[in-house]
């Protein structure tokens, strides 16, 4: 009840309102508008839309992995690329499990550092294949590091992994990926900033009833130049086009042109040349220094001395002129 005003309270209340001194309404600025601050070292960059090229690679390089891992197990292997999927580095980083097999690579000349990631069990089931075990009984190693054996023996698989990369990324364009070194904390694999955004691509791995993904995660600094190419066009392009130069040039050497050699010239008045019968004599002024100008397809291209040869009037070519339009 002590919220409910007296009605002397309503008549002061009335009276404020009708002398503008109790304000009605509260003036609230449209935020909609309203200029906000923007931090352009922290932003979200949205990537939009796939790179069809980086595309193109990963599906190699999951095609090189299943012979080297066949090889290398000595049964069958099955690699498919599952997800492709920008994220912050941090992001990245939390969602690895503790202990992860990470191994830290390069990509000559492109910026950045790059990883593949493989995760536990793909690195236990790995290990027990090299070493002749079977899936039964199987060990959980989260929670304790990998020994030096174990990751030895999965060094030596990244390497190969990564010769494969090189030979999927080469089909882009030629470069040199080079093993920097291995980590089994996320923690010690912070090479990027936490804001930065990388590729993570996913790829499922399957032997024997059993499974396994590992991650390549790069930089976006390394895939950005290939957001605008399609894959293989630019080699496709200038296969064709050396093929098209090399026909055009071809027939080039078949083709027949007209040579003509002007002999002199000379000026007349419009009546002169009305008057001009059978047996007039036109005086025609030689070329500079008895050497005569030779057209190819009315383009001034040699200089000749005019002379005779097998009875025949005849030129021999003295030198070359270069004139404004022509195709030296």
């Amino acid at each position: 009840m002590e919220n409910i005003l007296s009605q002397q309270e309503i008549d002061a209340l009335l009276q404020g309102i009708s002398s503008g001194e109790v304000p009605t309404s509260k003036d609230t600025p449209d935020d909609s508008k309203a200029v906000k601050p923007y931090d352009f070292t922290h932003h979200d960059r949205i990537v939009q839309g796939r790179i069809p090229a980086v595309d193109v690679m990963t599906h190699r390089f999951a095609h090189h992995l299943m012979g080297t891992f066949t090889s290398a197990l000595r049964r069958m292997v099955e690699v498919t690329p599952v997800s492709s999927e920008v994220k912050k580095f941090r992001d990245f980083l939390k969602a690895l499990a503790m202990p992860t097999s990470i191994h830290l690579f390069r990509v000559e000349p492109l910026p950045g550092v790059g990883m593949l990631v493989l995760e536990p069990n793909l690195v236990y089931l790995l290990i027990e294949f090299i070493m002749g075990g079977s899936l039964e009984g199987r060990l959980k190693i989260e929670g304790r590091d990998f020994t030096n054996i174990e990751m030895r023996l999965i060094q030596r698989l990244v390497r190969e992994a990564l010769g494969d990369l090189n030979k999927a990324w080469n089909s882009l364009q030629p470069v040199k990926v080079e093993y920097e070194r291995s980590e089994m904390n996320p923690q010690f694999a912070a090479v990027l900033l936490p804001s930065d955004h990388v590729l993570c691509i996913q790829l499922e791995m399957e032997m024997e009833m059993a499974r396994g993904f590992l991650v390549l995660c790069l930089p976006l600094g390394m895939v950005e130049p290939y957001r605008d190419r399609l894959p293989g066009w630019g080699s496709e392009r200038e296969r064709k086009e050396k093929s098209h130069t090399a026909s055009v040039l071809a027939h080039l050497d078949e083709t027949l042109v007209e040579l003509s050699v002007e002999l002199g010239s000379s000026w007349a008045t419009v009546g002169r040349i009305l008057e001009l019968k059978a047996g007039d004599t036109l005086w025609l002024e030689a070329g500079h220094g008895g050497l005569l100008p030779v057209s190819v397809e009315g383009v001034p291209k040699f200089l000749a001395q005019p002379g005779e040869s097998k009875g025949k009037m005849a030129v021999r070519i003295a030198g070359t002129l270069v004139s404004a339009g022509s195709c030296s």
